[in-house]
């Protein structure tokens, strides 16, 4: 016994001998961060004794945002934070004690504010661009040109972006993948560029760009991801933000738009809706010549189309957050589009024959298209502690149905002003519904101070059923084809997980990131059992490694090196896989081609960045069976699809950056460079291409008082090359002028887009067996827009550490 209680003593006194040796070795570390997840540098953040009114310590974030206390005592300590234009910051107790002796990776997430203090209005600017070590951030408010425009024009604002006939390519690298609110948008092409124009400007906060994600990202997209943030108040009691603009081109359009929140207790409501009326045009002069051909062959034709394009959008999304605990939020969102689209286009044709009399086609072509698309997201998030440990799920069902039909009448004249010849109509008829099943599970686990293990899992399945009918009236005499009539379903599954790691030592911090992907496809043209060409099942499995590499000088420094590698895969879109013909007119024709396989990407980029307000980067693309659009000819009729042409290299150098002149004046420029080289062999030709091409950006910002901003940017591209394309240089100036009033609650703006009507795209094609061609193609890009924004709220800002939906990305799907 006596030796028992001995034993005990001297455990005791050793335990109390360690605690005191350890009651001087405590460390409380972390992040300040304003809500967007940047870094805030320069913050003060003060340390207190809990309960206690008398300052201990205070230290100054770095050019990250970090801090870090050391030497503390045992005890019960709480951290404090105040800033100009920012809400305030109290932390809950954090315990040191000998067997917690420190508190690490603790994130302090500022909210800003706007307020009225004693008749001095103090408000937090937001910066125009930010520059992260894997991302660019642009804060969309922030330019006044964006005022009036959608999502797909607020993107060719952005640095290192281009949008070249709807179509998005980032630093020159095209299959760019879309997400919206962390989650893919599900769709590519034509109908994403449609859904984009149907997100106004309004409805955005944020637009990060990531042009090599990390391995928690999917792997699609060799382009890499642009993640679009819609606006989501934080406010106890309810707010709305209320927003009519008004847009004037040769056509007029009214958008009017609402963002709504309501919290109360553990509950938040959130929503967007947006309705949008109005008309545009697109009017296209092409000229085609056809070579050397036999007598009665038609050598060459000019094409003059006109197309108004009247069109009735309606987006909405509701979303709530319930916090079944301070740590536990679960969290359901709710999104719809409808868009109805018409579209009347006038062809006039002028043909030339060989050896035979010149005919003039009128065409008179009629299309709607009708889009339903709904998307029902669950997701729940458990957060651990206060050093971001945390568990997340999200479920998700995505249906979009589509119904497209078209009326192409055609009448031929053998001269100008004669009776018609002949007269043709062709109906096309292409309804189509996607379904979309996912489900993803994320859990992050600090490891030490300094360093993160993120792993997680996702599978999702994808069904695209398609329908095909044609029918043709001939001098008024009705045929339906039924040898054209197809159904082809395309099934897709992709399993997938990952684990990303993240550490820093001394100078340096890396994360390593692997992505395990394995995909089964298989498409099938049902009610055409010959058509065996069509049909195709394929299981592929791929690794997706990921590399990020920085180097910090020190705390404080002005330089800082980054180095990042990814590589990432494009699968086709589900319009390109699908075998059916759709008519533009007479004599263009867009295919899908069920033998196109996935491109994969090998990208590396190495940057320097300079207070953070300038980064220069040099990088290389490595592209193998890269996908393109390409055409072929059949009889006199061109059918445009996309073809894997094999291997092509990227390799340039950006620059992008923000400059302060003074306190009212800021430039944000951005230059891209890049050299393409790609060989194929298309039609039996052998193909080389050696193009070079440049962009740059520019945005001057004015502030001035009181509330008065203006704005002029300008964007310039030079032409292109690829495998059987050409386009022109294209460029364009934007301009506009805003001011708040009303104690900032209400603002009104004047926007003036592409102030000198040069958006124009032009495209040449060749290397078509001696076929040659031009087109050029022109919209109501020319508009004025006046836009009236009013926020009203009633009740505090809510400290933007609680609860939040679970970010979610699932998978990039390419619908249609």
């Amino acid at each position: 016994m006596k030796i028992s209680s001995r034993f005990i003593l001297l455990l005791m006194f050793l335990q109390a001998a360690w605690a005191f040796g350890q009651s001087g070795q405590g460390r409380i570390s972390g992040r300040v961060q304003d809500e967007f997840g940047l870094p805030l540098p320069g913050t003060t953040v003060s340390l207190f004794h809990f309960g206690d009114s008398l300052r201990l310590k205070a230290v100054i974030s770095d050019s990250l945002g970090r801090f870090l206390f050391t030497d503390l005592p045992l005890g019960r300590f709480q951290l404090r934070v105040t800033v100009i234009g920012f809400s305030r910051y109290i932390s809950a107790p954090l315990l040191i004690n000998t067997n917690h002796f420190q508190a690490a990776d603790i994130l302090i997430p500022l909210a800003q504010l706007a307020t009225s203090l004693q008749g001095v209005t103090i408000s937090g600017r937001r910066e125009a661009v930010k520059r992260q070590v894997d991302r660019t951030v642009v804060n969309v408010d922030a330019f006044i040109s964006n005022a009036g425009s959608n999502a797909l024009e607020v993107l060719e604002q952005a640095p290192g972006v281009q949008v070249s006939n709807d179509q998005i390519s980032l630093k020159g690298r095209q299959s760019v993948t879309i997400f919206i609110d962390d989650k893919p948008a599900y769709l590519q092409g034509t109908d994403l560029a449609n859904y984009l124009k149907a997100l106004p400007a309004s409805v955005l906060d944020k637009v990060e760009i990531m042009s090599n994600p990390p391995a928690r990202y999917d792997a699609a997209g060799n382009g890499g991801i642009i993640n679009i943030k819609l606006k989501k108040t934080r406010v106890t009691g309810f707010s709305v933000n209320v927003i009519s603009e008004n847009i004037q081109g040769r056509y007029g359009r009214v958008t009017q738009s609402a963002n709504l929140n309501l919290r109360k207790g553990r509950l938040n409501l959130f929503s967007n809706i947006n309705n949008f009326t109005g008309a545009g045009f697109t009017q296209t002069q092409s000229t085609r010549s056809y070579g050397e051909v036999k007598d009665g062959g038609l050598k060459s034709f000019d094409q003059h189309t006109f197309t108004k394009v009247p069109i009735s959008r309606q987006f909405g999304k509701l979303g709530m957050d319930y916090e079944l605990s301070p740590k536990t939020t679960l969290g359901l969102v709710v999104a719809g589009m409808n868009r109805n689209q018409r579209s009347n286009s006038q062809i006039n044709n002028s043909q030339q024959y060989l050896g035979t009399p010149d005919t003039l086609l009128l065409g008179d072509n009629r299309a709607k298209t009708v889009v339903n698309y709904a998307n029902v997201n669950l997701n729940f998030k458990q957060v651990y502690d206060t050093a971001g440990r945390e568990w997340t799920v999200d479920a998700d069902y995505i249906r979009q149905k589509q119904g497209y039909s078209s009326l192409n009448k055609s009448i031929t004249q053998a001269t100008v002003g004669t009776s018609g010849l002949n007269s043709e109509e062709f109906i096309t008829s292409l309804p189509s519904a996607i379904d979309i099943y996912s489900v993803k599970s994320d859990y992050v686990q600090p490891i030490r101070r300094q360093s993160k293990l993120c792993f997680g899992l996702k599978s999702s399945w994808a069904k695209s059923n398609n329908l095909a009918d044609y029918a043709s009236i001939l001098n008024g005499v009705f045929q339906p084809d039924f040898d054209l009539a197809q159904h082809f379903v395309y099934r897709e599954r992709i399993s997938a997980v990952y684990v990303n790691y993240n550490n820093s030592y001394k100078r340096f911090s890396y994360q390593l990131g692997l992505r395990v992907e394995n995909s089964t496809t298989r498409g099938q043209q049902q009610d055409q059992q010959q058509a065996l060409d069509s049909t195709f099942k394929r299981n592929y499995f791929n690794l997706f490694p990921t590399l990020f590499l920085t180097y910090n000088p020190g705390t404080g420094t002005d330089h800082k090196m980054t180095f990042s590698y990814g590589r990432r895969i494009d699968r086709p879109e589900y319009a390109d896989l699908n075998p059916f013909a759709a008519p533009r007119d007479r004599f263009n024709y867009q295919q899908g081609n069920p033998n196109l396989r996935p491109q994969f990407a090998d990208n590396l980029e190495l940057s320097y960045i300079f207070r953070n307000m300038l980064t220069l980067a040099v990088f290389y693309n490595h592209l193998k069976d890269g996908i393109e659009q390409t055409l072929k000819v059949i009889g006199n009729s061109f059918y445009q699809s996309k073809d894997n042409i094999g291997s092509k290299q990227i390799v340039g150098f950006t620059m992008d950056g923000s400059f302060t002149v003074n306190k009212w004046w800021v430039i944000n420029p951005s230059f891209i460079y890049n050299r393409n080289y790609s060989r194929t062999v298309l039609n039996g030709l052998h193909l080389q291409v050696n193009s070079d091409n440049w962009h740059i950006w520019t945005i001057h910002q004015f502030n001035f008082s009181p509330g008065w901003t203006a704005e002029v940017s300008g964007n310039y591209s030079s032409a292109v090359t690829y495998s059987q394309f050409h386009e022109s240089p294209s460029w364009f100036v934007h301009a506009g002028i805003g001011k708040k009033f009303w104690k900032d609650m209400a603002s009104i703006r004047f926007n003036v887009r592409d102030v000198f009507y040069s958006r124009v795209d032009g495209q040449k094609f060749n290397n078509l067996n001696g076929i040659t061609g031009y087109s050029r193609t022109n919209w109501d890009t020319r508009n004025y827009a006046l836009i009236f924004s009013y926020r009203f709220s009633k009740g505090a800002k809510v400290n933007s550490n609680g609860g939040k939906s679970a970010n979610n990305e699932n998978i990039p799907l390419r619908i249609l």
